[in-house]
């Protein structure tokens, strides 16, 4: 009797301590005390203005620059070799011609016999004798003409073009993302998150492959 009677007033005291509580377990106070800090809002706080600033969009290009720094070292790679033979051969002294603007033209009849592209081994032999393959793309073109016009054989230097388009898109981006936000701190984060994104490194390191950040860049103007 004497257990069945304590069993009770256990079960009874339960209840009224939640009460007193406003019905938190202590578990649940401990981090209430705790998030509730003013030294911990204070730095949450400082925090969200950091993001939130417009200098953050700066701090964003510096970051994006150290991380592709690499790329640097990232030569030339397929269709960096097309393109470079084409500028010098439609180029030449009194016979420009306005295939500088369409660098990204790969197979077509009429300026890209495929069966002479095969006979050069540029396309493999079971390349369908019927493949089209081009992309209109003047602005990407005429970069990698001033590219390949100016720094010739220092690919190091054209890499630091494709460095500098980046930085542009990381700022435009992150902008953007503040701008659309309803809170500028969460679009500053989401743009510290694409400046690290790692898939970045391949549109970046692949000169040709320029293209794809100058879109972005224009798209987040």
């Amino acid at each position: 009797a004497r257990l069945r009677k304590g069993a009770m007033e256990r079960a009874r005291s339960g209840p009224l301590t939640a009460e007193h509580h406003g019905g938190e377990s202590p578990d649940m106070q401990a981090m209430n005390a705790t998030t509730s800090s003013p030294a911990i809002l204070s730095r949450w706080q400082r925090l969200q203005a950091i993001l939130g600033s417009n200098r953050w969009a700066w701090w964003m290009v510096l970051l994006s620059v150290v991380l592709m720094l690499p790329a640097l070292a990232g030569g030339w790679f397929y269709d960096d070799y097309l393109q470079q033979r084409w500028v010098a051969e439609y180029s030449q002294p009194g016979s420009w011609s306005w295939r500088l603007l369409d660098l990204f033209n790969f197979a077509d009849e009429s300026t890209q016999p495929v069966q002479g592209r095969i006979e050069s081994g540029e396309l493999p032999w079971w390349t369908h004798p019927e493949l089209r393959l081009r992309f209109f793309r003047p602005l990407a073109s005429v970069t990698h003409c001033l590219d390949f016009k100016l720094w010739g054989e220092h690919p190091w230097l054209m890499h630091a073009h494709s460095i500098g388009w980046y930085a542009a898109c990381v700022f435009c981006v992150t902008r953007l993302l503040q701008q659309m936000s309803e809170q500028r701190w969460s679009g500053g984060l989401a743009g510290f998150f694409f400046t690290v994104n790692a898939t970045h490194s391949f549109p970046v390191t692949w000169l040709s492959n320029r293209n794809s950040v100058m879109t972005t860049c224009f798209v987040a103007l």
